[in-house]
């Protein structure tokens, strides 16, 4: 069973981006919840661009980073105002969306995002938390996936299909 390790004290002295590897780091003790590579967290933060502009930036975790190690330098750091227009977009291949997030970047030279990316900026919270716990990842490799997540979660979980 995972124990909730957060402290509320601690994660209040902290920055929002030093909070975002605080968070992470946590969840990524229990391979339980997080396996290894797997997951994503984010967070969405106001940061100052190279002309004294105050933008909105999401931080997301680095493809290849592992949230129980990941450290500030490994969260890409993309542009809000740049993303936002892609939710109006009917599709798009993988390889266009990493071609397009990278001329998004806020601060160039940090790693890759997530593939899963576009997720954490269109849900409509500063923060987003991804895990791929093995309980939900064995419920999601059967028949009829969506059905049976709702027979054990009912309407607390939010399905998102996965297309390639």
């Amino acid at each position: 069973m995972p124990q909730n390790l957060w402290n509320d004290q601690d994660a209040a002295k902290l920055p929002d981006l030093e909070g975002l590897v605080y968070r992470s780091n946590l969840l990524g003790q229990d391979r339980a919840v997080v396996n290894i590579y797997g997951g994503n967290t984010s967070t969405k933060l106001l940061l100052t661009d190279h002309l004294g502009r105050e933008v909105e930036v999401l931080a997301v975790k680095a493809s290849g980073s592992d949230v129980a190690t990941i450290q500030e330098r490994q969260f890409a750091l993309l542009r809000m105002d740049e993303i936002e227009p892609l939710y109006a977009r009917e599709s798009m291949t993988d390889e266009d969306m990493v071609a397009y997030l990278e001329r998004t970047w806020f601060e160039p030279g940090r790693p890759r995002q997530s593939i899963e990316t576009l997720l954490h900026a269109f849900v409509p919270h500063k923060h987003v938390d991804h895990t791929h716990p093995d309980a939900v990842i064995s419920l999601m490799c059967v028949e009829h996936a969506e059905e049976e997540a709702r027979k054990v979660y009912g309407d607390r979980v939010a399905y998102v299909p996965y297309i390639r």
